[in-house]
């Protein structure tokens, strides 16, 4: 599995975009609804996901998605904790196709149109 691939696209096409988002809001005398520390959470949450997938030896099908229950739970928790303003659409987008991507680059064998959907609340 390509770590820095997907840590990569975290930073990138995750963290920085909400950054961006919250920028825009405060020069504009707006509060996003949430911090630089709700930011680095989600990145370190959806970091834990690629580490443990790289970890898991010869995994199965249900392996992976218990990885992926477990990052989506977490990030349900975040995102409620910002009241749900942390991930927008952009960012879901982004969040499920890194989730998505990372669990069939692992390995996973059933095909689903989003991993993410039996749990996520975002």
């Amino acid at each position: 599995m390509n770590i820095l691939k997907y840590r990569e696209k975290i930073i990138t096409g995750v963290a920085e975009e909400m950054i961006s988002f919250m920028r825009d809001c405060e020069e504009d005398g707006v509060d996003a609804g949430y911090t630089e520390d709700d930011v680095e959470e989600c990145k370190e949450i959806l970091f834990d996901y690629i580490d443990a997938l790289d970890e898991l030896e010869d995994p199965t099908d249900e392996d992976i998605m218990a990885e992926v229950e477990n990052v989506i739970v977490a990030l349900n928790e975040l995102n409620a904790n910002t009241d749900d303003m942390l991930i927008e659409t952009v960012e879901r987008e982004a969040i499920c196709e890194i989730i998505q991507d990372a669990a069939v680059e692992c390995g996973l064998e059933e095909e689903y149109d989003d991993v993410t959907e039996e749990w996520r609340e975002w």
